[in-house]
């Protein structure tokens, strides 16, 4: 495995579905045409950072990126076959997913917000793959498990939000 930082390149694409969550935080209505195509071109430059890490590891081989650390808490990233693989699947099934949701909600009244949330999913998973380091993985997992959980209870009126709203989880008192 070579040390090669030019694999950090990988962390554009969680960095772009974050950028569309955090943007949500502001619009969480009804969104409006440039905040669907910031989306879907979010989810497209995913997929184009995906060809990138693969066509890195063809030339290159499994690369692993030096650490970049602040106080402890270090960030590296790796790419080898099964992590470019999970990472491209992520990357099609999120331009999937966000179209879908474009297409499906659209009206919702908090269609904005539910995007937002699919983003910051999409964003900690992407994450959650490309981490070299034991103690990001953890975290990244956290995150990807709240992620998920606060999208799962998006329409807590309905009854499966209700019980997945009840059930233990990570982090929570209750939890582990």
């Amino acid at each position: 495995m070579t040390l090669d930082n030019s694999s950090l390149l990988l962390l554009a694409a969680p960095a772009a579905m974050l950028l569309v969550s955090l943007t949500a935080m502001w619009r969480p209505g009804p969104t409006s045409l440039l905040f669907e195509r910031l989306s879907v071109g979010a989810a497209a430059f995913s997929i184009y950072i995906a060809a990138i890490g693969v066509a890195l590891l063809i030339n290159h081989g499994p690369m692993h990126s030096a650490f970049l650390g602040w106080l402890g808490f270090d960030l590296s990233v790796q790419i080898g076959p099964l992590s470019m693989f999970v990472f491209s699947m992520i990357s099609l099934a999120a331009f999937y997913f966000i179209r879908l949701t474009i297409g499906y909600m659209k009206g919702e009244l908090r269609h904005g917000a539910f995007l937002g949330r699919l983003s910051a999913t999409i964003a900690s998973v992407q994450f959650l793959v490309l981490t070299g380091h034991l103690g990001v993985l953890i975290v990244a997992s956290i995150l990807a498990g709240l992620a998920l959980h606060e999208l799962l209870v998006f329409h807590r009126a309905r009854r499966g939000a209700r019980s997945i709203s009840r059930a233990p989880r990570l982090g929570s008192p209750r939890g582990i």
